[in-house]
């Protein structure tokens, strides 16, 4: 687990498409930075193991968490709702894995509010089949509650090819 969770901020810290945020290493970052950073990851590790304690360490465990997926009627309002989606999702969803192009995040001049942006490629096997969806969108909004980063507000997307 901490091999893979290791795996994945290295993964995080040197890919993507930063504009804003160029750090060309952990040492050059500011803390909030770093702290949205593994954020981002441990969002990722959370989703690929479904671990629950690093699920509860990621999002606001708060009626007001909103989380909107990919699928038809993947809509969340709160915590609870959300909750029970992860843990059906995690027995469900089998070798998941993010391979990540794009991070970007941005912070608030109070430090207290963060958003981000992810492009995934992600692959996972379900009932016995693998797929692989390419080019996956994660947005989000986290806030410092209590210290922590946490996660009130994600969205998931898949782009669409528009004819010319």
């Amino acid at each position: 687990m901490k091999k893979l969770a290791i795996l994945f901020l290295i993964t995080v810290i040197f890919t993507g498409c930063i504009k804003q945020n160029t750090p060309a290493t952990t040492e050059k970052v500011k803390p909030e930075d770093k702290a949205v950073l593994t954020l981002m990851s441990d969002l990722l590790v959370s989703l690929a193991t479904g671990d629950p304690e690093l699920q509860k360490k990621v999002w606001h465990q708060s009626p007001s968490l909103l989380v909107a997926g990919i699928y038809e009627n993947a809509e969340f309002f709160g915590w609870d709702e959300f909750d029970k989606h992860l843990k059906s999702a995690s027995e469900r969803l089998k070798n998941v894995n993010f391979d990540v192009s794009c991070r970007e995040w941005r912070i608030s001049e109070s430090n207290r509010t963060a958003w981000f942006l992810l492009i995934v490629n992600q692959e996972y096997e379900l009932d016995g089949k693998s797929f692989k969806i390419e080019n996956m969108r994660y947005t989000g909004v986290a806030e410092k509650i209590g210290g922590n980063w946490k996660i009130t507000m994600f969205h998931g997307s898949v782009p669409v090819k528009v004819a010319s």
